[in-house]
């Protein structure tokens, strides 16, 4: 049976190496897609990926599901596992939304940098999880991993099964094979079984109508039906062909831009859900957002930026960027 007749939603893995040339078109042809975010290597002195707000915003428009993923150096140096995670965080964060799909952190053979010993390298990545779950104010548990069998049993596990990352976390396990089961690492496969995976990229050449160049791209499956996909990511995708049609959205207009300033040292400011509303995520002095839409003000008559559907941040530990 073909992989994708037994797990029929499909998504692909996007970043600067395969540009969207036509996204209504790639829209069509998937259910949901994993961009990349940020990288622990400086980008033309940026760590943002240079498509990923094209990719967030316009697959949004289009009705798809997304997640954002960071691309872990691993360092003998800890601390720069803070320091990418919150890199990641801003930049997600800078959109509004952090996506459908629960953040992810992509561990592969190439992000060892340095030859970190796999007691550094299950350190590096808690502490990732650890500083996104405080940023983003979601459980640590719901920090999902993308990784492959033989980079997480040499290079993170001591022996198998022996770490405690993978708990109940989201596993997409990069396996391309012909056929199922997926191979899955040892940590989750001891402890939960071959099936165990939430998605599964099968292969690195899949054609998709739309990309830039022609070029093939990494494709992946979910771990059941679309009626179990949209439960689980509070979706409510249609299969492809019969969705309604979407509107073209109107022309996109440089939004206002603000910086988190004024803050002490190592002081965290509370983003919030409306006016004074429960804490959505925590901020740091130099983060950037985009505002969007119009600001508000609370009973007192003093001005908030809604930087998300849902977040506002207050004024007065903002300033305007010109």
């Amino acid at each position: 049976m073909a992989i994708v007749e037994q797990y029929p939603v499909v998504g692909i893995d996007l970043s600067r190496w395969r540009p969207v040339e036509d996204y209504e078109r790639v829209s069509e042809q998937i259910y949901f897609m994993m961009t990349k975010v940020s990288d622990g290597w400086k980008v033309n002195d940026s760590h943002e990926d240079p498509t990923f707000q094209d990719n967030w915003f316009w697959f949004k428009h289009w009705g798809r599901a997304r997640q954002g993923f960071h691309f872990v150096r691993f360092y003998h140096d800890a601390r720069k596992a803070k320091k990418q995670a919150e890199e990641f965080c801003d930049i997600l964060m800078g959109t509004g939304d952090i996506g459908e799909i629960y953040p992810c952190l992509d561990i592969e053979k190439i992000g060892f940098v340095e030859d970190v010993t796999k007691f550094e390298a299950q350190n590096f990545i808690w502490k990732m999880i650890f500083r996104i779950s405080e940023l983003l104010g979601i459980p640590g548990d719901d920090i999902a991993v993308y990784t492959n069998a033989s980079t997480w049993n040499e290079r993170v596990a001591p022996y198998p099964g022996a770490t405690d990352i993978p708990r109940h976390r989201p596993l997409t396990t990069a396996s391309w094979i012909l056929n199922p089961p997926p191979r899955v690492p040892w940590d989750w496969y001891q402890r939960y079984g071959e099936g165990c995976w939430t998605f599964w990229q099968y292969t690195s050449r899949l054609k998709v109508d739309g990309i830039a160049e022609g070029r093939l791209v990494d494709a992946q499956v979910f771990n059941g039906d679309l009626a179990a996909f949209n439960a689980q990511f509070n979706m409510n995708l249609q299969p492809l062909g019969q969705e309604p049609p979407i509107e073209p959205p109107p022309p996109p207009t440089d939004p206002l831009r603000i910086e988190i300033v004024g803050l002490d040292d190592n002081e965290t400011l509370r983003i919030r859900e409306g006016v004074w509303g429960t804490t959505r995520a925590k901020t740091w002095n130099g983060a950037e957002f985009a505002v969007v839409g119009t600001s508000i003000e609370d009973a007192e008559g003093r001005q908030w930026y809604r930087i998300g559907p849902e977040i506002c941040v207050a004024s007065w530990y903002t300033k305007v960027l010109i």
